[in-house]
């Protein structure tokens, strides 16, 4: 069974939560496993195996690898490069898209836009043993995500991010607070977060903060990547 039909005949995405609610029934389908993390994890996403051999030995536990130039066995090596990375320094690596290949490689788990949603088999997705991360934005695409019963969902952007046009503004961490409370599977806070940022952030208890430019630009990612993860450590302890 495919999503199709649950997304081409949902109506467009609004944006308030007038006529929001869970049909949980629509797929029928269990829940996919659950994440292996404690606290609060920063969630780095990034577009090589280069980038993931560099920030695995780091003590971050899960890094998504997010691709969208490489194609064809070019594609296939990085996402093969980036699982044996992963597995040899004990990090959950999440594949942004490519279903087909997390499952051929072993990663731990796949991350799908709404779009990607799209033709996206899932039974098969949860038969493979990989972990569902699902994108949303709005009260529609969060119904979509809750039906599929997934191992997080993402919302964002919380603040105005220059890595992608996005065709939501930013949404705020007041509306973070709102996904948080309507979803039982983790959440993720993702775009245009960097570090100065992360206490506000962390008022609506995220359970994961995903983070691009922050990481990947800064002078000294490894200082930095150090600096995020004393800094959720704290925050978690309540220090």
């Amino acid at each position: 069974m495919k999503v199709t039909k649950v997304l081409n005949e949902t109506a467009a995405c609004p944006v308030n939560a007038n006529g929001f609610g869970y049909n949980g029934a629509a797929l029928n389908l269990p829940a996919f496993p659950s994440l292996e993390t404690s606290g609060v994890s920063l969630y780095p996403i990034v577009d090589s195996a280069q980038w993931v051999r560099r920030l695995a030995p780091l003590g971050i536990n899960i890094i998504q690898l997010r691709i969208k130039e490489a194609t064809g066995k070019e594609l296939e090596k990085e996402i093969a490069e980036s699982v044996e990375a992963s597995k040899k320094n004990n990090v959950n690596l999440f594949v942004n898209d490519f279903w087909k290949l997390a499952a051929k490689h072993g990663a731990y788990g796949v991350h799908l836009g709404q779009g990607d949603l799209i033709g996206a088999d899932i039974p098969l997705i949860r038969e493979s043993g990989l972990r569902l991360g699902v994108s949303t934005h709005c009260y529609h695409e969060a119904e979509v995500a809750a039906n599929l019963k997934p191992s997080y969902v993402a919302f964002g952007p919380v603040f105005e991010t220059k890595l992608k046009k996005m065709p939501f503004p930013p949404q705020g961490v007041g509306r973070l607070k709102e996904w948080k409370k309507m979803f039982d599977c983790p959440l993720v806070a993702i775009g245009g977060i960097t570090l100065e940022d992360a206490k506000e952030v962390m008022t609506a208890r995220p359970d994961l903060i995903s983070v691009v430019r922050d990481i990947t630009l800064a002078a000294d990612t490894e200082g930095r990547v150090e600096m995020w993860l004393k800094l959720l450590e704290s925050i978690y302890a309540g220090k």
